[in-house]
């Protein structure tokens, strides 16, 4: 069971499934055997006993034919029909030596007969041994007209040895009717035992089956924790975004299918609420934004006309900086016209002192 319990329920299903078939097989083998082992007595019964049974019969039929074509020959008014019942009786003679001999050949076979059958077969022969010539013997003297004396045979020798004749046939046949209901109790008993047999094997599997079927049922039904059928319904409820509280989930066993959908929606329920707060969060801050971008566009707005303000500034300066630079570039004009006369005097006042030079000297 421990096992069982640790199968998947692949597994377990797989394994219940194999159980069974086994079962089956188990129990179809069995019945099988029975059956052969029920033809395998028929057949032995039919070429055995039955059949011994059924030689004893015929030549016990020869042997009243044969007794009754001798008494007819003495009977018969006429020539023609006394040779009619001698041909009877010769032919009813030869043919119990023929069953007689069958009856022996089975018997010789191996696994035939018991001891018994033998020494009975073997009185019957001793006494038809005996009984046969003396019967012969008679019909050739009814043939030969000899009625006085035949008559004599048949009261004094032929009789008698009939009597035990027929009395060794009769124990012969009881005791083919002891063994033939010998046999048929032994194939009751073992039909009786046989039919023990698969009634149990038979009992066993339907409560097997009853076993792993509820065991099976039991398992599966644990797995989902409810009918397929609600199982679908919760499935369905919740593909249409009805997060309501699944019926019997709370109850489900842990691990199952409809614990596992209970604990989905709880999850989903939360991670909803989550979001939800989430997005009212998001909503804030995106209102706070706009808030703040709005206060970023009227301070853009205002540095805009400052920087306005600051480029006419600006232009305003740079046009006062040409016009240095334009003042600039007329005093260097200035100021080289200056240094080229101040070069003219330096060379002048040169030549002066140059010239005051000489006048000293």
């Amino acid at each position: 069971m421990y096992i069982m319990k640790k199968l998947s329920t692949k597994q377990l299903l797989i394994s219940t499934f194999i159980a069974l078939a086994m079962l089956v097989f188990l129990v179809s083998i069995i019945s099988l055997r029975s059956l052969s082992d029920s033809d395998a007595r028929f057949s032995s019964y039919f070429a055995g006993l039955a059949e011994r049974g059924s030689i004893v019969t015929e030549f016990r039929s020869a042997a009243n034919r044969r007794a009754l074509a001798v008494r007819d020959m003495l009977v018969v008014p006429t020539v023609a029909e006394r040779d009619t019942f001698k041909t009877f009786a010769v032919g009813a003679s030869n043919e119990l030596q023929t069953y007689i001999k069958k009856l022996a050949a089975k018997l010789a076979e191996p696994g035939s007969g018991s001891d018994r059958e033998r020494a009975l077969l073997a009185k019957i022969e001793k006494v038809e041994a005996q009984y046969e010539p003396v019967a012969l013997l008679i019909v050739d003297l009814i043939t030969s007209g000899k009625r006085d004396e035949a008559v004599e045979k048949i009261n004094k020798v032929c009789r008698p040895l009939l009597l035990e004749f027929m009395a060794a046939v009769r124990d012969y046949n009881d005791f083919i009717k002891e063994q033939t209901a010998a046999e048929v109790s032994d194939s009751a008993a073992a039909y009786a035992k046989q039919r023990s047999i698969l009634v149990g094997l038979s009992c066993f599997a339907v409560l097997a089956a009853i076993g792993l079927g509820l065991f099976l049922t039991r398992r599966i039904f644990g797995a989902l924790g409810s009918e397929p059928a609600d199982l679908s319904i919760a499935a369905h409820q919740i593909a249409q975004g009805d997060l309501r509280e699944i019926p019997g989930a709370a109850k489900a066993r842990q691990g199952s299918v409809l614990a596992s959908m209970g604990v989905m929606q709880s999850q989903l329920v939360e991670l909803i609420g989550q979001v939800r707060t989430s997005a009212d969060s998001i909503a804030a801050g995106s209102a706070e934004i706009a808030q703040g971008n709005s206060d970023l566009s009227s301070r853009t707005e205002a540095q805009a006309s400052a920087l306005e303000q600051t480029a006419a500034s600006m232009e305003e300066l740079n046009s006062t900086v040409k016009q240095n630079a334009q003042n600039a570039g007329e005093a260097n004009k200035l100021a080289e016209s200056a240094s080229a006369v101040a070069l003219r005097g330096g060379e002048v006042v040169v030549q002066v002192v140059e010239t005051m030079k000489g006048i000293n000297e």
